[in-house]
């Protein structure tokens, strides 16, 4: 009886992610300052959890700028919520966390993130603090929801 009330509440679980699952409400491009970001992919490697979510930042304002990001969490469906400070980089996957970013010319970010569950299918993105030529700005950030993490 118990393998069963097991079974059924397993079930239940599952079926509640699956609900979840449609009910997305995806959120993959935004507008911070005079900056456009955008998700191009979330990819998992399976033999190390490792995760690397890619940006794009396209800079719509009339003067060339700098960009650095302070921090960035993501966090799955599970609820577990993994943190970085050191693995951003701007341009290229090794450049650092700051980078020039020119009027209308798209630049890279990349955010790696370390030991993340595998098989986690979706997750939310918050950076924390981003600074342009004003200095870091509490109010500056990014919230990505619902990405889809491509496992290979």
């Amino acid at each position: 009886m118990t393998a069963a009330q097991s079974e059924i509440s397993q079930l239940k679980d599952r079926y509640a992610q699956y609900q979840k699952q449609l009910n997305l409400k995806q959120i993959t491009k935004l507008t911070v300052d005079t900056i456009e970001y955008g998700v191009l992919n979330a990819v998992g490697d399976k033999a190390t959890g490792d995760v690397t979510v890619t940006l794009c930042a396209v800079n719509q304002g009339n003067q060339d700028d700098d960009i650095q990001l302070a921090g960035a969490e993501l966090t799955d469906f599970d609820g577990n919520v993994y943190s970085i400070i050191n693995d951003i980089n701007i341009g290229n996957p090794k450049a650092g966390c700051s980078a020039p970013i020119r009027t209308d010319i798209p630049i890279k970010i990349y955010i790696t993130f370390k030991k993340v569950a595998v098989g986690a299918r979706i997750a939310n993105l918050h950076t924390q603090e981003i600074a342009h030529h004003k200095g870091f700005s509490t109010n500056a950030y990014i919230d990505f929801r619902d990405i889809n993490i491509e496992w290979k």
